[in-house]
C-alpha cells in the first residue's frame, strides 16, 4: 500500500504494521527504560493520514475476512498460539526492556497466560456467532435472530500488561469476523509489534489486523482520527478513566459504542473468621504486585476489629518479604509518592515503609488513619500502597468498600462462605474474589467493571458478544409453503418400530410386522410413477407440511392441534400415526434400534453411489465429508462396487479413521491442504471417476468438481445454503465432459431399496452399527450436543 510520510528502513526503529508489512514513517519517537532511563530504541510515529490509511486497509480487508468460515479463523488462531510459545523468550525479554517489568510477570501474566486467552477465544469461533430462533406470536411467522461483526474494530492497548491486554483488545474482535487497528502504547511499541508479525506468520491476511503507533504529543490528533474514521465501528480502550472519558465523549460524538476497562479501587474486606495468613499473603500480592501497576491492584484492605491487629502484624511480616518491582514511568512513580506524601502530612499513620522513591521505584507501603478529605482515599494511586482501615459491622465493611468512584474488582477473606457470598453479592464491583485476591481473571470467565471502572466485558463469550452486533430477521409465510413445521411439532424423520394398527387401504404391512421407516412421497406425479419417488413433485408439503394430507392435526398439546407427519411420520414419539408409503417391512429378527437410522441419511450415502455413480470396474470414488452420509457411502463403494480406490476426504482424523476401518483405500485431511492437488496424485495425475459431496459447502463442491476427471460424475447430496451458487468455468466444462448432479435420498426407492441394505447388513458387508450411538430418548438434547462436537455420527434415540 502507499502509505504518506514513509521513508526508507531505519536501524533499531520499531515500525508501524500495516497490510502485514512493517512500514516506516519519517517522525520518530524513543522508547525509555524507566531505571536506566537508557534509550532502548526508537519507534515510527504514525500521523493523522497514516492512522486513516490503516483503517482503509482494515476495512478493504473487512470485505473477504468476514465470510471467512470460522473454523479457518480458528485454525489460525490455534497457530498463532503455537507461534507465541515459540518466541516466548524473545516477548519477555521485550517487554522487560520497554516497561520494566519484573521477568516472571512478563513470562507467567502476560505471555503464557496470553496464549491460554487466545487458545480460549479460538474455541470459540465456531459458537460465538450462533444465532437463536425466538417464538413469536404468530404461527406463520418464524424469527431468526443472527449475531453478525461490526466491521472494523479499534483497539487501544496500555503498557501495564502489554502483551495480554493488546491480545484480548484485538484478537476476539478478529475472531468473530470483525477486522482490526490495534493502537499501540507508545511505552511498549515492539512488543505490540511482534503480536503483527505472529499472526502474520500464522496465516491473518493482510489488513485484517494493522498495528500503529505514535509519540505522545500526537496522542489527541490521531486518536480522534481513529475514532472519527466512517469505517471504524466500535472502540474498546483499557486503561485510565481520565483517559477512558475522553474516549468514551469522542466516540459519543460519532455514537459509536464503546468497550471500557478503566482504573479501579479495589477493597479487600478481613472478616473476623479469615485465615489471617491466607489472606495477609493475598493482599500484599495484590497490593504490591508488578509496582501496584494494574487495575485490580488491592488498595483498601478493610479488617473487622477483633483481628485488625494481628492481622496488621502479619501483613507487615509478609510485606517485608516481597519485592514490589519497579514502575514503567517515573512520572507515574512521582504521582504515587505525591499521593502517599499528602496523606502522611494530612495526619496518616505509615505503618510498614516509608515515602521512598529511587527514580521509578518506591518502596511499599502501608497506612492507617487514611480518611475521606484524603486524595489517596478516593485516587487509585496505581502504585505499591495499601490504606488499612479498621471496622465493627459487616454493613460497615460493605459500605467502605462501595464508597468509591470505582467498580472493577473486590476480595472478602471468610472461612463461612455463605456469608462471604452473601456480602459478596453487595459489591458494586464487576468481580468479588471470595479467599483469593483482588486480581483475578481467567479465560472462561468475564471481566470488567461498574461506575468509573467502565462498562462491558472481556473473556470468553460474554467477551465474544461485544464484538458482534444483533440482526433479527422475520419470515411471514402465511402459505406455509416449502418449510418444516412451526413450533411446536414432533419431529424426526427417519425411525423403526412394530405395527399396532394398519389402514384399511395399507396393503403392504400388517399388524405385527416390523418396519422402518422413510420420506413420504404422492405416489401420482411423474417423478413417482418412473419410481424417482426422491424427487416427488408433492415431496415438500407431504414432508414438512405439518399436518396429513387432508390439512388435519392428529396431536395436540393442551388442547391445542400441533404440527406433525414430518416426513409423513413424526418419529421422534413412542407411537406416531405414519403414511403407508413411509412404512418398509423388514424381517422381525433384525435389529430396530440400530437399522432405524437406514431412512434417510444412510440411504442417502448409499443410494447415490449404488443408483446414481454406479462406479465402473477400476474407478476411483472420493467422498467428501464423512459424516454418516459420507461413511454410508464408504462403505457401499468399497464393498458392493468394482471400484478400486475409494479416498475420504475430511477435517477430523478420528472420522478418517473410521472411514479406513470401514473401506477407504486412502484417506485425506483437508485443513489447509491443496485438495484437489492431492486427489490427482492419488489418480495419478487423471482425476476422480465419481464422487460425492455431503458437506452442502460451496467451496467444497467447486473443489469436488476440479477435482473430477474428465467424463467423470460427481454428486451434491449435502443440503447448501439457499442463495449459494457454485462457479464453473463453462469452457473448461464443456472439454471435460463432467456429469454434476444432486441427489435426494440416495435417488431410491425405499421400499425396495432398504430391504437390500438390511441384507447387506446381515451379511456383516454393511456394518452400520458401527456409526451407531444409542441415547435414552430422554438424552435427546445431550444427542444432538454430541452429534454437533463430533463425539458421535449417529445419535439414536431409544424409548424403552
Amino acid at each position: 500500500m502507499a502509505v504518506n510520510g514513509l521513508s526508507g528502513q531505519h536501524t533499531n526503529n520499531v515500525p508501524l504494521w500495516i497490510d502485514n508489512k512493517p512500514v516506516q514513517s519519517k517522525k520518530t519517537f524513543p522508547v525509555f527504560n524507566s531505571t536506566t532511563q537508557k534509550e532502548v530504541w526508537t519507534a515510527s510515529s504514525a500521523s493523522v493520514e497514516i492512522a486513516r490509511e490503516a483503517v482503509d486497509s482494515a476495512s478493504k480487508a473487512f470485505q473477504s475476512w468476514t465470510h471467512t468460515h470460522p473454523t479457518d479463523r480458528r485454525r489460525i488462531f490455534f497457530k498463532a498460539a503455537e507461534l507465541f510459545r515459540s518466541r516466548a523468550d524473545e516477548i519477555i525479554e521485550t517487554m522487560v526492556q520497554e516497561t520494566n517489568c519484573p521477568r516472571q510477570w512478563a513470562a507467567a501474566i502476560n505471555v503464557h497466560l496470553g496464549v491460554e486467552f487466545l487458545e480460549e477465544f479460538a474455541s470459540l469461533a465456531t459458537t460465538c456467532s450462533m444465532g437463536s430462533l425466538p417464538t413469536t406470536e404468530s404461527e406463520n411467522r418464524l424469527a431468526l435472530v443472527f449475531k453478525e461483526p461490526y466491521g472494523v474494530v479499534l483497539g487501544i492497548a496500555p503498557w501495564n500488561a502489554a502483551f495480554i491486554l493488546a491480545l484480548r483488545a484485538v484478537t476476539p474482535p478478529i475472531i468473530c469476523g470483525n477486522t482490526a487497528v490495534l493502537k499501540a502504547s507508545e511505552l511498549c511499541p515492539k512488543t505490540h509489534n511482534i503480536i503483527g508479525q505472529v499472526f502474520r506468520d500464522a496465516g491473518l491476511p493482510s489488513g485484517v489486523l494493522n498495528i500503529i503507533q505514535h509519540s505522545r504529543e500526537d496522542a489527541a490528533e490521531v486518536v480522534n482520527a481513529l475514532i472519527a474514521h466512517p469505517a471504524v465501528r466500535k472502540i474498546n480502550f483499557t486503561g485510565s478513566t481520565a483517559v477512558g472519558r475522553i474516549i468514551a465523549q469522542q466516540a459519543g460524538r460519532h455514537l459509536k459504542p464503546v468497550l471500557l476497562e478503566l482504573g479501579g479501587k479495589a477493597s479487600c474486606i478481613i472478616l473476623e473468621d479469615a485465615d489471617l495468613v491466607k489472606a495477609a499473603k493475598a493482599v500484599v500480592m495484590g497490593g504490591f504486585l508488578h509496582h501496584g501497576q494494574t487495575c485490580m491492584a488491592t488498595e483498601r484492605v478493610i479488617v473487622m476489629r477483633p483481628v485488625a491487629e494481628k492481622f496488621l502484624e502479619i501483613l507487615k511480616k509478609e510485606a517485608q518479604a516481597f519485592v514490589a518491582g519497579n514502575a514503567v514511568s517515573i512520572d507515574g512513580a512521582k504521582r504515587t509518592e505525591s499521593l502517599v506524601q499528602a496523606a502522611v502530612d494530612q495526619g496518616a499513620h505509615l505503618e510498614f515503609g516509608h515515602v521512598s522513591r529511587l527514580n521509578a521505584s518506591l518502596q511499599p507501603t502501608i497506612l492507617s488513619g487514611v480518611t475521606k478529605d484524603m486524595a489517596l482515599f478516593h485516587d487509585e494511586s496505581f502504585g505499591p500502597t495499601l490504606t488499612l482501615t479498621t471496622v465493627d459491622t459487616v454493613d460497615e465493611a460493605v459500605a467502605l468498600a462501595n464508597d468509591t468512584g470505582y467498580g472493577l474488582s473486590t476480595s472478602i477473606f471468610s472461612q463461612n462462605i455463605p456469608r462471604a457470598l452473601k456480602c459478596a453479592r453487595r459489591m458494586e464491583t464487576g468481580a468479588c474474589h471470595i479467599n483469593s485476591m483482588t486480581i483475578h481473571d481467567e479465560p472462561c470467565l468475564p471481566h470488567g467493571g461498574s461506575k468509573q471502572s467502565g462498562f462491558g466485558r472481556f473473556g470468553a463469550q460474554w467477551g465474544m458478544d461485544e464484538f458482534l452486533q444483533v440482526k433479527t430477521i422475520t419470515i411471514l409465510d402465511e402459505g406455509n409453503r416449502n418449510r418444516g413445521p412451526a413450533l411446536p411439532a414432533i419431529l424426526g424423520h427417519e425411525g423403526s418400530g412394530v405395527v399396532e394398527q394398519a389402514g384399511s387401504e395399507v396393503k403392504h404391512v400388517a399388524v405385527g410386522d416390523h418396519v422402518l421407516l422413510s420420506f413420504s412421497y404422492c405416489g401420482s406425479c411423474v417423478p413417482c410413477r418412473r419410481g424417482n419417488v426422491a424427487y416427488c413433485r408433492k415431496g415438500p408439503h407431504f414432508n414438512f407440511g405439518g399436518s396429513r394430507l387432508d390439512g388435519s392435526k392428529p396431536f395436540s398439546l393442551n388442547g391445542t392441534e400441533i404440527n406433525s407427519s414430518y416426513f409423513g411420520q413424526s418419529s421422534f414419539a413412542a407411537r406416531s400415526i405414519v403414511r403407508g408409503v413411509c412404512a418398509v417391512k423388514v424381517p422381525p429378527n433384525v435389529p430396530l434400534d440400530i437399522l432405524c437410522c437406514l431412512g434417510c441419511g444412510i440411504q442417502t450415502g448409499a443410494g447415490t453411489v449404488l443408483n446414481l455413480l454406479k462406479p465402473f470396474v477400476g474407478a476411483s470414488v472420493a467422498v467428501f465429508g464423512v459424516g454418516s452420509v459420507g461413511l454410508a457411502a464408504i462403505m457401499a463403494a468399497a464393498n458392493f462396487t468394482p471400484a478400486t480406490k475409494v479416498i475420504a476426504i475430511d477435517i477430523v482424523d478420528s472420522r478418517l479413521q473410521l472411514a479406513t476401518e470401514l473401506g477407504a483405500t486412502h484417506t485425506i485431511n483437508s485443513t489447509g491442504k491443496d485438495v484437489v492437488a492431492m486427489i490427482k496424485d492419488v489418480t495419478n495425475g487423471e482425476g476422480v471417476d465419481c464422487a460425492l459431496d455431503a458437506t452442502g459447502n460451496v467451496a467444497v463442491i467447486e473443489s469436488m468438481i476440479a477435482a473430477a476427471a474428465n467424463n467423470g460424475t460427481v454428486a451434491t447430496v449435502g443440503g447448501a445454503p439457499r442463495g449459494k451458487f457454485v462457479n464453473i468455468e463453462a469452457a473448461a466444462w464443456i472439454g471435460r465432459n463432467v456429469s454434476y448432479v444432486g441427489s435426494c435420498q440416495g435417488s431410491s426407492f425405499p421400499r425396495e431399496f432398504l430391504p437390500i441394505l438390511v441384507d447387506f447388513w446381515s451379511q456383516g458387508r454393511f456394518p452400520i452399527d458401527r456409526l451407531v450411538t444409542k441415547y435414552p430418548y430422554t438424552e435427546i438434547n445431550q444427542a444432538i450436543a454430541d452429534m454437533h462436537h463430533g463425539k458421535c455420527i449417529k445419535p439414536v434415540l431409544v424409548w424403552e
